[in-house]
């Protein structure tokens, strides 16, 4: 396809199971996949023209998508109360940790830091029975505790103190509620990681 016949091509990634297509948008209701383009070359150098059925199809699954890349489940709070869903550790692509809870069944996944954290084997957790640090606990929060609160308020702007007290008032649940709008990127919606001053998605820069 020549540069010129381009124009117009609209790239969109779709979830798995779905190969990428460069969607030429002539008429949302008059659109014809091409069979030419179908037969010869590689998906990225083919100009589908899709039928309002596919595209409604492609919507929908990037939409699924983008809510499996939402989701936090709760054994991504750490007893710190840190968002694992939001840690570089977790999302990226190589050396990737499952979070501060999840057992890691490959070496490779297993964080020396996670394994070593003060705070994650706190006796005084495992005694009380506790899934995360609270007021019901005579040495909160602790040294260990504050050092940590102040390096990521200075650093990253949450703090893991008030998030704490937000899980003991209001629970799990409403917390994880309120760090998806709290960390949801303005420009795509996809979560930011609290590590990096910029979305992985689209690019636009929160820090």
């Amino acid at each position: 396809m020549s540069a010129s016949s381009t124009k117009g091509v609209n790239p969109i990634w779709c979830s798995s199971g779905f190969r990428w297509m460069n969607c030429l948008f002539r008429s949302r209701s008059s659109c014809r996949i091409s069979r030419n383009a179908l037969a010869s070359g590689s998906p990225r150098n083919r100009g589908l023209a899709l039928t309002s059925d596919h595209l409604l199809r492609a919507q929908a699954m990037t939409e699924k998508n983008r809510k499996r890349q939402t989701t936090i489940p709760t054994d991504l709070i750490a007893p710190c109360a840190m968002n694992c869903r939001l840690c570089w550790g977790f999302v990226r692509e190589r050396n990737t940790c499952l979070g501060c809870r999840r057992i890691c069944p490959e070496p490779s996944q297993k964080s020396k830091y996670r394994d070593s954290c003060r705070i994650k084997n706190c006796e005084h957790l495992s005694e009380e029975g506790e899934r995360y640090c609270s007021s019901r606990c005579t040495h909160f929060p602790c040294t260990r505790l504050r050092q940590l609160d102040k390096r990521y308020r200075a650093k990253y702007g949450m703090s893991m103190i008030d998030n704490l007290e937000m899980i003991e008032d209001f629970g799990i649940r409403q917390f994880i509620r309120s760090q998806k709008a709290e960390w949801a990127c303005p420009e795509c919606g996809e979560l930011l990681c609290i590590h990096r001053p910029a979305c992985r998605f689209c690019g636009y820069r929160w820090q």
